[in-house]
């Protein structure tokens, strides 16, 4: 074993999650399994030495994840898992990769790796926003990008650092691959169970959570982007109402009452309102949820009427800075899992 196969050996796993649009239930099983093992997750191919697969990955996104799993070095393993994984088959396949890097397997490469998606793109020529002719490249953003919708390409065409048009699709998605995990509770109601609200309000609740922690991640406060997540795992495993409530309130003082985060979001247009708006929002939603855990009327079988962000992103996306470009996309949260017909 070389030197960089006992260091990583030392050093644990270095997780990337592959996000797909149908792979909400694995991909939330493996990272609260992550944050328990107390694993370093990737944000980038050359860092990784696990990557896991959650829920299908076909056409496109197949190719995508291909790609990067070429691209990550030696030692290196995956864990592939499937749509309706549950959180021992999570365990039992995480168990069995870091066995596998535990070993050392594997060999060093050199550094030599391919164009990834979401990775550096060509230069051309084109005239920016106010007539003058500058380099033009053209960057994608996903389907394989930490703290990303699954399964989402948003190609860009930037100048400078100012990006002057945006297209979006989404890959990997298909009806057969089954029914979106956050609309579970509306779905077993159509089917004739009796479900009480307060499940769809629970959640409603996780999966806002769950959006806020990417938006955290992406605006550099991983640590917030942890306590979202925790709290979400917790809604999602039933804890009582009173306990949640009483955390989320120390939880949306310490976002609200950050200084940094608030001069970082404030004034990046994402629609009617900014980012920083919609992350208050967000808090408001959840606060509002959380009160109605406890409402044990049935559940009506019309699922909740949901903004559609997903058409919105290539307006929305032209003229603003690269920088901003993903923390915009993280605030409007498009859901993938509903959209047929891509690659």
């Amino acid at each position: 074993m070389g030197l960089s196969g006992r260091l990583a050996r030392w050093a644990g796993p270095r997780p990337l999650v592959v996000a797909t649009p149908y792979g909400t239930r694995p991909r939330l099983h493996a990272e609260g399994e992550i944050a328990r093992r107390h694993w370093h997750p990737a944000t980038a191919p050359a860092s990784a030495s696990l990557l896991i697969v959650c829920g299908p990955a076909t056409g496109d996104l197949a190719t995508a994840v291909a790609e990067v799993w070429n691209a990550m070095p030696d030692p290196r393993t995956r864990a592939d898992l499937p749509a309706d994984a549950g959180a021992a088959d999570v365990t039992g396949a995480l168990d069995a990769a870091a066995a596998h890097l535990a070993r050392g397997a594997g060999t060093a490469r050199n550094g030599d790796g391919v164009e990834l998606p979401g990775g550096g793109g060509m230069a051309g020529r084109g005239e920016d926003r106010d007539g003058l002719r500058l380099d033009e490249l053209h960057v994608p953003f996903g389907p394989v990008l930490a703290d990303w919708p699954g399964g989402l390409v948003v190609e860009t065409a930037v100048q400078g650092d100012v990006v002057q048009e945006a297209t979006v699709k989404v890959v990997g998605a298909g009806p057969e691959a089954g029914e979106p995990f956050w609309d579970e509770p509306w779905h077993r109601a159509r089917r004739g169970e009796r479900v009480p609200r307060g499940a769809a309000e629970r959640r409603g609740a996780a999966e806002r959570l769950d959006g806020l922690a990417r938006l955290l991640a992406v605006a550099g406060w991983p640590a917030a982007a942890r306590a979202a997540r925790t709290l979400r795992d917790r809604l999602l495993a039933d804890r009582p109402a009173a306990g949640l409530a009483a955390e989320f309130a120390r939880f949306e003082r310490r976002v609200r009452g950050s200084r940094a985060l608030r001069w970082m979001l404030r004034g990046i247009d994402a629609g009617e309102y900014d980012v920083l708006e919609r992350a208050g929002r967000r808090l408001d939603a959840i606060g509002t949820a959380l009160a109605r855990m406890d409402d044990d009327t049935p559940l009506s079988a019309n699922g909740p009427e949901r903004e559609s962000t997903l058409d919105r992103l290539p307006a929305l996306l032209a003229g603003t800075e690269l920088a901003a470009a993903r923390l915009i996309v993280a605030a409007l949260d498009p859901r993938t899992d509903a959209v047929t017909g891509h690659g």
